[in-house]
Parts: C-alpha cells; sequence; structure tokens
C-alpha cells in the first residue's frame, strides 16, 4: 500500500492471498502480489536482499471487515516467525511496519529478540499507532 512505484525491477511484493474483492460501496479491491509465498517461509537463501519491508497483518480477528479484506489477520506467533525469516533473508536492512492497537511495541520487540536501530511513530492525522523501526544487520 505504500509503494509509489508498484511496478519498479527493485520491488518483489508478496503476499501469500491474491485477492479480488467488490467492497460494500461498489469499489474493487485488488491485492496481485508476485509472489505467493507463505512469509514464515521463504524461498531465498540467507542475506539474500539488501533490503526487506515486512508490513504483517496487525489485526488478529477482523471479521469480514474492509481492513481484514486490506490487510488479512494473523497471529502473534506467526508474526514472530515471519519477522524471523525475513530477518534471515535480508543482509542489510529490514524495514518493520506496526501498529500496536492490539499488541505493544515492546512485547513485539522481545518476541523478535533484535533491537532495532532507529524507528518512527506516527503522528498526526490521529494515528499514534502506527509505528515504523528499521533493524540493520551488520
Amino acid at each position: 500500500m505504500f509503494y509509489f512505484d508498484k511496478e519498479s525491477e527493485n520491488v518483489l511484493f508478496n503476499d501469500k492471498y491474491p485477492r479480488i474483492k467488490t467492497l460494500c460501496d461498489g469499489r474493487v479491491f485488488e491485492c496481485k502480489p508476485d509472489t505467493t509465498d507463505d512469509f514464515k517461509n521463504l524461498p531465498y537463501p540467507d542475506n539474500h536482499f539488501n533490503l526487506v519491508i515486512y508490513d504483517p497483518p496487525h489485526l488478529q480477528q477482523a471479521g469480514e471487515s474492509y481492513m481484514a479484506i486490506k490487510y488479512g489477520t494473523c497471529n502473534f506467533e506467526d508474526i514472530v516467525a515471519g519477522f524471523k525469516e525475513c530477518y534471515r533473508i535480508t543482509s542489510g536492512t529490514l524495514v518493520f511496519k506496526w501498529n500496536d492497537t492490539y499488541k505493544k511495541i515492546n512485547e513485539v520487540i522481545n518476541a523478535f529478540g533484535v533491537t532495532p536501530l532507529l524507528g518512527h511513530r506516527r503522528n498526526g492525522s490521529g494515528d499514534t499507532h502506527t509505528i515504523w523501526l528499521i533493524f540493520y544487520k551488520n
């Protein structure tokens, strides 16, 4: 959702569930990933990418809501496993986006077992729960 150039050859977009869904207001939501691999078991060797962006589903339950359709849902154990897999395949930088409405960021970082280099909490427009963290691997 945050890529400016989704067609860039530098972007490999992975989502386990491609989907097209007509929303209640008639708009069509489409998720067309380049690959559909399980983010807990990615088919890449260690240190394969210079940069990995990990933006997992933040919700554990959302029913058939727009948020569930757009972003999906996931249990926390899978999110931690996905982080470890993303960290494995990066040779340098891992960008992690989180919303701590349901699981606080300190709990998340502790579960990862890796300390971020820096981070930013979004302020403004009413959203103070979105957090970006940068993990750097030497």
